[in-house]
Parts: structure tokens; C-alpha cells; sequence
């Protein structure tokens, strides 16, 4: 049963829910892949020290309520970067969906959930000049050297092999979950179906999920469904 308390409280639990509500519009015989932000987090108000910055007691709380709402009938395979407050969302929602005895396990970190290939200073420097979104925008356009950050496509192609690759080994009808960072969703969303995200960020448990037709992906995005063709750099073979 869903405790509206807890959905209902803010924006961003208003949003996470509405992607849970999502997962069940999907075809029950497809499996899928989801992306999310990390749960509440504290905030050290200064970028350098944001890796620090771990789950707040809300964070935990609904981050583990978010995996009892997850479905109940499909097995779910858990990922996640390797900053602490994304394996704290990892852990709690494992915990939520043991509540529920759902089969699940936690598989551990992946790089391209946290890692684009350029040094914190770097990143620092840009990351204070510009917000996320156009740090994003100005790399997608080629804006930096390629020794200094490897090029977007490059790492949106990277990224697909690393995700998408591991539907061959997932249990049939199941749900691998990845749980990432704000920035890192914006790029994906960018560089695999090419979404942009405008001024808004993407809020804590909030993010995307998607099957890979033959065709075409089939993505719940935020609140609502998008049929998208597959990247032509795509030749997996899933």
C-alpha cells in the first residue's frame, strides 16, 4: 500500500513516485533498464566536498520505501556509482525490496555511472563557471579538448555498451537499476536519446527506465512514455 505521507511530502517525492507508477506501464515480458539520482542527500554547499556528502536519515528512509514500491513480481538487479551516498540508495532499496521478498540483488558499482574521463580539477573548474546543464551543453558541442575530457559521444556510446550490454545476463522480465548523479543522468539521457534537459535538474530518485525494442526504445521519461529509434552506433545484440 502506498503511504502518501511519505510521496506526497515534497516535489521530488512527488516525482520519484510517478517513475515508480511508470515501471508498471511496461510490457511484462520485456526487461528493463532504469536509471535514477541517489536518494536526500546533506549538502556541503561546496562542490569539491559533494563527493562527502552522504544520504540524510529522509534519504535512507525513502530510498527504502522506493524499493518497496518497486514491482514485486519481476527480479531486480541493483548498480551503482561508486560515490557512498549512491551505494547507501543502493543498499536501502535492496533492503525495501527484501521486505517484500523480492528477488534481488546487489551487483556493485559500474564506472560510467560516476567516471567521464576527466580530473576533478577540471571538472571543479568548469563546474564552477557554468551549472551542470551547460557544462553538459558545452561538451556535447565539443567545447573541450579531448585531453582534457574524452569526447560526449564517446562516452554516451561507452556507457550504452557497459548498461545496455548487461540485459544478456539479467533473469527474464527483470529490472536492472543503476543509481547515479544528477549530471550523469543528464548526459545519458542527452547522448542516448537525445533529450535535453533545459534548466531542470534531475531531483533525487527521479530519472528514466526503458526497454530496447528491435527497433526502437520504448522510454518512461520522468512522468510519461517516448518511442525513440535506437542510436545508429548500436550493434548489440540483446
Amino acid at each position: 500500500m502506498i503511504k502518501n505521507n511519505t510521496w506526497q511530502r515534497s516535489e521530488w517525492t512527488k516525482r520519484a513516485y510517478q517513475l515508480l507508477q511508470g515501471l508498471k506501464q511496461f510490457p511484462d515480458d520485456k526487461k528493463i533498464i532504469m536509471v535514477i539520482r541517489h536518494s536526500h542527500r546533506y549538502d556541503s554547499n561546496n562542490i569539491r566536498e559533494h563527493e562527502k556528502d552522504h544520504l540524510t536519515p529522509l534519504g535512507h528512509e525513502v530510498a527504502r520505501e522506493f524499493g518497496e514500491q518497486l514491482p514485486t513480481d519481476r527480479p531486480i538487479r541493483l548498480f551503482h556509482s561508486q560515490v557512498q551516498r549512491c551505494r547507501e540508495t543502493a543498499e536501502n532499496i535492496y533492503k525495501g525490496l527484501n521486505q517484500n521478498g523480492v528477488r534481488s540483488e546487489i551487483i556493485g558499482t559500474l564506472s560510467s555511472l560516476y567516471d567521464i574521463k576527466i580530473s576533478p580539477n577540471d571538472f571543479y573548474r568548469e563546474a564552477t563557471k557554468y551549472p551542470l546543464y551547460r557544462l553538459l551543453y558545452r561538451w556535447s558541442a565539443g567545447l573541450y579538448p579531448e585531453n582534457m575530457v574524452m569526447p560526449f559521444k564517446e562516452y554516451a556510446k561507452n556507457a550504452a555498451y557497459e548498461i545496455w550490454s548487461k540485459l544478456k545476463d539479467s533473469p527474464e522480465r527483470g529490472i536492472d537499476l543503476h543509481v547515479s548523479h544528477d549530471f550523469i543522468l543528464m548526459c545519458l539521457r542527452l547522448g542516448w536519446f537525445g533529450l535535453y534537459t533545459g534548466t531542470q535538474m534531475p531531483t533525487f530518485l527521479s530519472g528514466f527506465a526503458f526497454i530496447l525494442n528491435q527497433d526502437e526504445l520504448l522510454v518512461y521519461d520522468y512522468d510519461h512514455f517516448e518511442t525513440i529509434e535506437i542510436p545508429f552506433w548500436w550493434n548489440g545484440n540483446l
